[in-house]
């Protein structure tokens, strides 16, 4: 069994290793943090400190909490390489919706957030109305999905004294865990015209 895990250690920071060689800079991320880095490439980041990280003997996965251009940013490593940051969005004071006031569209932080991440990544899907119906009546997260699961926008419900309140994230995940979230989280069946 020992030997079954060391070998997996081994197999997953060669992984970890030929993913962190590719250019970081064509990476996706925030700012300088680019997945693919390691501590010592965050540390390197004058913006970025890391608040807490405990490196476990022996564990291919780990997380730490930093704080990188003003904000409390959780990032997962896998085999000491950076694979996922996740970067909360804080609280959603309307639900995404599209209002006009005086003959101006008014968009809302999250569509804000979400055009932004639009013009520079390929939308493959995002909720629906009937998504977000379940989300008011249940613990559902909504999620608009770019680039195959790589970057996501998700709002889900954090209790805040006792009342859970939606508030939203951006995402960025690695190649293999981004796979995993795009197959767990895309619409399970196309409907068309002739089904009906």
């Amino acid at each position: 069994r020992t030997k079954k895990l060391k070998q997996k250690i081994e197999s997953n920071s060669r992984i970890a290793k030929i993913r962190a060689n590719e250019n970081l800079k064509d990476n996706y991320g925030f700012k300088e943090l680019r997945l693919g880095m390691s501590i010592k490439d965050i540390k390197n980041i004058k913006e970025c400190r890391i608040k807490r990280h405990y490196p476990v003997q022996g564990k291919v996965r780990t997380t730490s909490l930093i704080h990188c251009y003003k904000k409390e940013i959780s990032i997962n490593l896998f085999g000491g390489y950076l694979e996922k940051i996740t970067l909360p969005m804080g609280f959603l004071a309307e639900m995404p919706t599209t209002k006009v006031i005086g003959g101006v569209v008014e968009l809302g932080d999250w569509e804000k957030i979400r055009n932004i991440l639009s013009k520079k990544y390929k939308e493959n899907f995002t909720f629906s109305n009937r998504d977000i119906d379940l989300f008011n009546r249940t613990n559902k997260r909504l999620y608009t999905v770019f680039e195959s699961g790589s970057v996501a926008l998700e709002i889900y419900k954090k209790k805040v004294q006792y009342v859970p309140q939606p508030h939203f994230k951006v995402v960025y995940r690695g190649r293999e865990t981004a796979k995993k979230f795009f197959n767990s989280v895309k619409p399970q069946v196309e409907l068309k015209a002739k089904d009906f």
